[in-house]
């Protein structure tokens, strides 16, 4: 009897298991050969491995290269993104999670000096919200120090070619190495168009979960892990999980083995809802308030602010408080805008409320949106005020000025939302906070403790030029503009200036403007027009070699700069005119007018010549501070509940320092209903997490081919294969031939073969099977399917084990053979 026609033995109890590597296998010469369907998947963690660092890691399938998030922090520092540079050129595709800093920072260097040319995707939160974060710490770095590796025109170039997706929307990777492969992004939490992303190919799928929150908040949704549905089916049992472990140790308190007076056990205290963190929050701002107190809450992302911006509105809103509330940025104001209109990202509760109140759940009018330090004058002087700003650090940006004046005022509080690195001033004021509440023996949520230390900082300082110093930088620009030029003719004659002549003296105009503004008296001449060329007259160009370009025209006749008409003060070089007026008007209504700053890197305009200058101070911090845990991010409690529920084959952990990653390790190697392979590699560090770990690639001959006697499985044929290996002379793939016709041989290799089953079968799944032949089913405890009340037992463990129990009758029977039916049985 041929080994197809034998019938499974009947038992009383089954184990078998279903294979997930579908395609030919069999014995070559004692040899074991897979052709499957699995890939050859490598993971290499870039940075954020082992430590808090921006995540940035890539993943090989086979011969695509995809980049999970391109992370950077607010310093852009080139050093602590070694590895992206040698293979940004060689990436297949480049995926998004959030819209901070944090997660694709990095994303306009990529594209402007590492030649990053693959697509980009992302939802369009991330990409629209995640181009205005770049752009506000651009803004914060260039404000004080100088910057060169990337402007606003990169920022603006990388977002805008963003391939932009919908949760759920399953899309093929285009390009010859990365064909075959699939994404799909499923809700994160934790912010807006936060992603799960979902990576298959063939039989093989990847879950990328390095950021997620797994409660509801005001106005986010949370991850797809924990929402019952399609969603959780899709992402339940993936061939690889990386996920992050930066929480893994929050409610390691409530173990007696952590003691609570070790500082690092701030990280892991027992964990509370978020109402009563929200609670605490505003029990906290409250009381400095009435205490003649200023209170400053640095955030690092927009998803952050406009979740703490809903709940001060909503507070503020129902007690009708006097205080004023402000958010400093130099775009939350233009993220407060988008967002408005992004409410279907939201979750379904947020547009039931909508549909319900018809009113924008972001019309927090009780939040005043600010660009500059500057514009903190609109608020009532001498009033205790509240200030949500950038960066979370306290080391750039509007945080940073605002901390270094209120840390001497004991009234005022800083209120930390988000952990971050000890090397950091929120870090170190984290650091103090953490020390003290731990020495006071108390396991609830910890309050506000009065900090008196001194804090050594690095201040950065940007002053513009004058006298002197003015004159010399003007005198070497146009030493650099006439160098320029020589070269210029040098290579070319006879040819004209490139651009347009009218729009080169109308920016000269336009930077003669800045520079009267900022020194009357200095003198201005250009080397290349003639002496009667003045303010107010045309300008008239030297003899040869000088040329004129030929105006701009099209359909309608000349084109018009409508900058040429506007008066000197409508220039950004002069907006401290405009705020003049503004503050004159401001005393006789209310209206809110956004003046740009000087300088406005979004504007476009000419900087004035500054130099930087670098200040060591050493700080009497005197404020008091709090750390209430509102970022958004699942605690390690949650995740040690999740994490069995996904039952991944084999999990990365990354995005973590080093205690919480081992912590994290240990858990999963120590639990038996998580599987024992287990990664948490290093920086630079790879690691091979392919389903199959032999894999090779081989041509089978037509004639083998034919010979196959084929089972189906979906969309598969399966076989097993007997035959020789044989290697071209002229070099490539070895070649599997048919065997030598020696008859006997081959049909006994072919009988001795044991019967094998193929396939992976999710028992969620099977339940509907069960249900259309007329046999109830229900899951008890540790996942065991029960049918018919419980005459048939179906277990299935981490490694994809099947295992059938109950007692020999027609109910088993039936079951077992629905069971082999959802596999090929080789």
């Amino acid at each position: 009897m041929n080994r197809e026609d034998t019938p499974p033995p009947a038992a009383s109890s089954d184990v078998f298991e279903g294979n997930a590597s579908i395609g030919l296998s069999g014995t070559l010469g004692g040899i074991s050969v897979s052709a499957s369907a699995s890939s050859y998947i490598k993971f290499t963690a870039l940075s954020g491995a082992r430590d808090t660092g921006p995540p940035c890691y890539l993943l090989e399938i086979d011969q695509a290269k995809i980049l999970l998030d391109c992370g950077w922090d607010d310093a852009f520092d080139p050093e602590t993104i070694p590895h992206l540079k040698s293979i940004a050129h060689q990436l297949d595709a480049v995926l998004l999670s959030h819209p901070d800093v944090t997660h694709l920072g990095a994303l306009p260097y990529a594209r402007s000096k590492l030649s990053l040319t693959c697509p980009v995707y992302a939802t369009l939160p991330v990409s629209q919200l995640g181009r205005l974060a770049v752009s506000d710490a651009l803004s914060s770095r260039t404000a004080l120090e100088p910057f060169d590796l990337f402007d606003t025109k990169d920022v603006d170039k990388a977002f805008s070619g963003v391939v932009l997706l919908h949760y759920r929307q399953n899309t093929a990777l285009g390009g010859r190495n990365a064909e075959g492969l699939y994404i799909t992004p499923y809700p994160a939490g934790h912010s807006l168009g936060g992603t799960v992303w979902h990576i298959q190919k063939d039989e093989d799928r990847i879950v990328y979960a390095v950021d997620f929150n797994h409660t509801r908040e005001n106005l986010l949704p949370p991850c797809a892990f924990i929402t019952p549905g399609p969603s959780l089916d899709a992402l339940s049992e993936p061939s690889v999980l990386i996920v992050g472990s930066r929480n893994a140790l929050d409610g390691v308190g409530d173990s007696a083995s952590a003691p609570l007076s070790d500082p690092q056990v701030a990280f892991g205290m027992a964990a509370v809802g978020r109402r009563v963190r929200e609670g605490a929050i505003v029990e906290t701002i409250l009381g400095t308030l009435r205490s003649s107190g200023s209170v400053l809450i640095p955030i690092s992302h927009p998803s952050r602010l406009l979740e703490l911006g809903y709940l001060l509105h909503t507070e503020w809103e129902r007690r009708r408080h006097p205080w004023p509330v402000a958010a400093l940025g130099w775009t939350w104001s233009e993220v407060h805008a988008q967002a408005r209109s992004m409410l279907e990202w939201m979750g379904s509760e947020v547009d039931a409320r909508f549909q319900r109140d018809r009113e924008n759940p972001l019309s927090i009018s009780r939040i005043k949106f600010l660009k500059t330090t500057l514009e903190l004058s609109k608020l009532p002087a001498g009033t205790p005020r509240v200030i949500l700003c950038p960066s979370a650090t306290l080391d750039r940006g509007p945080s940073r000025d605002l901390f270094l004046t209120m840390c001497i005022d004991p009234r005022a509080c800083v209120i930390i939302t988000e952990r971050q690195k000890e090397d950091t001033a929120a870090g170190r004021l984290w650091k103090e906070w953490a020390k003290r509440v731990a020495g006071e023996g108390t396991r609830e949520l910890p309050g506000g403790v009065s900090v008196e230390t001194e804090m050594a900082v690095k201040l950065h300082h940007k002053i513009p030029l004058t006298g002197d110093e003015l004159i010399a930088h003007h005198r070497a620009e146009i030493l650099r503009k006439e160098a320029q030029l020589a070269e210029l003719q040098l290579a070319n004659p006879l040819a004209a200036p490139s651009g347009d002549a009218d729009a080169d003296s109308e920016d000269d105009a336009l930077v003669a403007d800045v520079e009267e503004a900022r020194n009357p008296l200095l003198v201005h001449f250009d080397a290349y027009l003639g002496p009667a060329a003045g303010r107010g007259q045309a300008a008239q160009f030297r003899m040869f070699p000088s040329a004129e370009g030929r105006r701009r025209w099209d359909e309608y006749g000349e084109v018009i700069d409508p900058e040429q008409y506007m008066g000197k003060e409508m220039h950004f070089g002069n907006a401290e005119a405009i705020r003049g007026r503004v503050a004159e008007r401001g005393k006789e209504d209310s209206m809110d007018v956004d003046v740009p700053s000087v300088p406005d890197v979004e504007s476009g305009a000419p900087e004035v010549p500054s130099k930087y200058l670098t200040e060591d101070r050493v700080l009497q911090v005197r404020c008091t501070v709090r750390y209430v845990d509102l970022e958004g991010l699942a605690d390690g409690r949650s995740m040690r509940n999740i994490l069995p529920g996904v039952r991944a084959k084999k999990i990365i952990l990354v995005h973590g320092l080093q205690a919480a990653t081992d912590y994290m390790q240990s858990f999963c190697l120590s639990n038996p209903s998580l599987t024992n392979e287990v990664v948490a590699p290093r920086v630079g560090e790879t690691v091979n997490v392919s389903t199959a770990r032999n894999m090779y690639q081989i041509k089978l001959t037509d004639q083998l081919v034919s010979s196959l006697r084929m089972a189906r499985l979906g969309d598969y044929q399966l076989a097993f294969v007997d035959g020789v290996i044989r290697f071209p002379p002229e070099g490539g793939d070895p070649i599997l031939d048919l065997p030598p016709a020696d008859g006997l041989g081959s049909s006994l290799t072919a009988f001795q073969q044991p019967s094998i089953i193929v396939g992976d079968m999710k028992l969620s799944k099977f339940r509907d099977v069960l249900a259309a032949e007329g046999i109830r089913s229900e899951f008890a405890e540790g996942g065991v399917l029960v049918c018919n009340g419980g005459t048939v037992a179906i277990r299935k463990s981490a490694s994809g084990q099947i295992t059938i129990e109950g007692v020999l009758g027609e109910d088993y029977y039936k079951v077992r053979q629905l069971v082999y039916a959802q596999h090929s049985i080789l």
